[in-house]
């Protein structure tokens, strides 16, 4: 009978999630945009004066935020999980002629010595008393 009442609460409680989850995604979707164009232009339609094509992204306006990942496969190591290596945000202000490149720090996997207690917390070392 428990377990019967256990399954039906996280049968409940997982639609109730997915049906939260379906309706966020719909109410904040965010809009896309191919950036680049396609890769060959359609055939125009024939006219009197054909107007030259523009080229790909020509019609790209600012300001953008680009978001550029670096990933660590090492794919020599066949046990290594990949890392995000690098992460940065390029933003183009609104005339396109420049732009600005803002690295974000990574966390780091490394080993933290142990230090002595010093009554302030750990991984602090300990200050000789004055």
């Amino acid at each position: 009978m428990l377990g019967a009442a256990a399954l039906a609460a996280v049968v409940l409680l997982g639609g109730g999630a997915l049906a939260v989850g379906y309706a966020l995604r719909d109410r904040y979707e965010v809009p896309t945009a191919d950036l680049f164009g396609t890769p060959t232009p359609p055939p125009a339609s024939p006219s009197a004066t054909p107007s030259p094509t523009p080229p790909p992204g020509a019609d790209i306006t600012g300001p953008l935020n680009l978001l550029i990942v670096g990933v660590d496969t090492r794919e020599d190591d066949p046990t290594w999980e990949p890392h995000a290596d690098a992460v940065t945000i390029l933003h183009v202000p609104r005339g396109l002629k420049t732009g600005y490149l803002f690295s974000l720090p990574r966390d780091l996997v490394v080993d933290i010595p142990r230090f002595p207690r010093s009554g302030y917390g750990a991984g602090v070392p300990s200050s000789p008393t004055r």
